[in-house]
Order: C-alpha cells, then sequence, then structure tokens
C-alpha cells in the first residue's frame, strides 16, 4: 500500500515541467495571440488611462529557432482585433501586423526566454513546451515623451505555436 502511495504521489500533475533548449528548436507557426495592457498619457500634471485588449486572426506567422548558434527569425503577418477602452467607452479596430515579434539570438535560462537584437534584449516566459505546442508571455513597458507629453504603454501578450 505504502509503495503504491509513492508511486501515485511521484507521478504528480502538477509538477513543473521545464523547457529544454532542445524542444525550442525548429520551425513554429503562430495559433493565437492575446495581449492586454494599458496605455497612461500624462500632460500638464493630468493622466488618462486607456485600457486594451488585442486578439490574432488570420495568423500567417511563423518563428524558427535553431542552434550553433541560437538564432531566432520571425516572418509573415497578423490581423490584430484591438479593443480599447477609455471612459467606459470601447471601440474595436483592425490593425495589420508585418512586424517580426523576434529576430535576433536567444538563450534559455529555466523559464525564461531572452533574445537579443541590434534593439537590446526581450524576455518572455515560457508557459507551456511539449512536442507540438509552444506558448509563452512576454510583458513589455514603452515609454515616449514628446513636447511635455509622456505616454507610458504596459503590455502582456501571449503567444501559442504549434510545431511544423
Amino acid at each position: 500500500m505504502l509503495s503504491l502511495a509513492v508511486i501515485f504521489l511521484s507521478c504528480s500533475e502538477d509538477e513543473d515541467v521545464k523547457p529544454t533548449n532542445e524542444g525550442m528548436l525548429g520551425k513554429w507557426a503562430a495559433t493565437s495571440l492575446d495581449y492586454k495592457g494599458t496605455t497612461t498619457t500624462t500632460a500638464q500634471g493630468v493622466s488618462t488611462k486607456v485600457d486594451f485588449t488585442g486578439t490574432g486572426k488570420d495568423m500567417d506567422l511563423t518563428t524558427t529557432f535553431e542552434a550553433n548558434p541560437n538564432t531566432v527569425t520571425s516572418e509573415g503577418s497578423y490581423i490584430i482585433v484591438l479593443t480599447t477602452t477609455y471612459m467606459g467607452q470601447s471601440t474595436t479596430d483592425e490593425y495589420e501586423v508585418n512586424d517580426s515579434i523576434m529576430d535576433g539570438t536567444w538563450t534559455l535560462n529555466g523559464n525564461t526566454l531572452t533574445v537579443t537584437s541590434d534593439l537590446g534584449s526581450q524576455t518572455a516566459t515560457i508557459l507551456e513546451q511539449t512536442g507540438t505546442t509552444l506558448k509563452f508571455k512576454a510583458e513589455v513597458t514603452e515609454s515616449e515623451s514628446d513636447q511635455g507629453i509622456t505616454m507610458v504603454s504596459k503590455i502582456e501578450a501571449i503567444y501559442t505555436f504549434t510545431k511544423q
């Protein structure tokens, strides 16, 4: 009876499986993108906040991870369906995105994926890595100031890919 309990406890589904470098390799097709965030604009000491959510559609985006050297490239496009909410009013628009989501060199340390390019480093947290699925969360904060107006955007994006 004790041996059955040991076997059962050692096979718990709650174990945290760590992603591997080998599991990153290959060509991955984006199947979903969900993001949310806020943009706060401050002018003359007055701040206004806009919330937004986005969902990808018409996903034609691939990302390829290679080893020796560890490079990553993205190509393709998708449509983002963006809903913004300001002062209780929501609007929804669609935007085509042709920019790559990541190009550069990559490292994996535990669940943290770091991609470094000429523009700097960007990190993401691997949420799931199987032989067929790669899912990660990226959090970005961007700030711009011009002529006394400051805009700060905080974005959390979750990308899901299927192995090609």
